[in-house]
């Protein structure tokens, strides 16, 4: 009767371990439409699932690609980032 009372108390979930995959940031994108394109993506991709607590949503995987476009490439995601932070229609 007494521990219905007096439930023992929950002990919380430990923190999980960190990954102890160090990836190498992705090379700077510059709109080249070769191999380096494609590379660029896996690079992208290989980091959302390796770290999926760092990217949790779309919007931060987007994040982390435009922050590592280049030069007239970094224009082409003005649109979303205006969509994002400043609620304009795209």
């Amino acid at each position: 009767l007494n521990a219905q009372q007096h439930p023992a108390p929950t002990q919380p979930n430990p923190a999980p371990a960190p990954n102890p995959i160090k990836l190498s940031k992705p090379q700077p994108f510059d709109g080249t439409r070769s191999a380096a394109a494609k590379v660029f993506v896996a690079q992208i991709a290989l980091h959302a699932i390796t770290y999926p607590e760092r990217f949790p949503t779309d919007t931060s995987k987007v994040a982390r690609a435009t922050s590592f476009m280049r030069d007239y490439t970094a224009t082409w995601c003005q649109p979303y980032l205006n969509w994002i932070f400043m609620a304009e229609l795209l």
